[in-house]
């Protein structure tokens, strides 16, 4: 479920809800989002994850229950409804 609004011509995406059984993706140019349910809100600039949510960014890889994804900011956070679920992975590549 989304609603488009035509800008000059394009027709972009402000609001986006979006949800699957097994995982869905979202994919920007530096960041994959993996979850069962995400919501997206252009005014607020933000990306919400729910459910087997994973972010991968560079070297890092971060699971959890629930992310937030900051648009503008290019920021995340996961957390999870226990605290010890939370789990991160860098690799450094140098």
């Amino acid at each position: 479920n989304g609603i488009l609004f035509n800008n000059n011509g394009t027709r972009e995406i402000t609001n986006l809800e979006v949800q699957d059984e097994n995982i869905l993706s979202i994919i920007t140019e530096d960041t994959e989002m993996f979850s069962k349910k995400a919501f997206y809100d252009r005014e607020e600039s933000i990306i919400e994850l729910f459910d087997n949510v994973t972010i991968k960014r560079g070297g890092e890889i971060i699971t959890g229950d629930y992310g937030i994804l900051d648009t503008d900011k290019k920021s995340y956070k996961v957390s999870s409804k226990n605290s010890n679920k939370v789990k991160v992975i860098i690799s450094n590549t140098q």
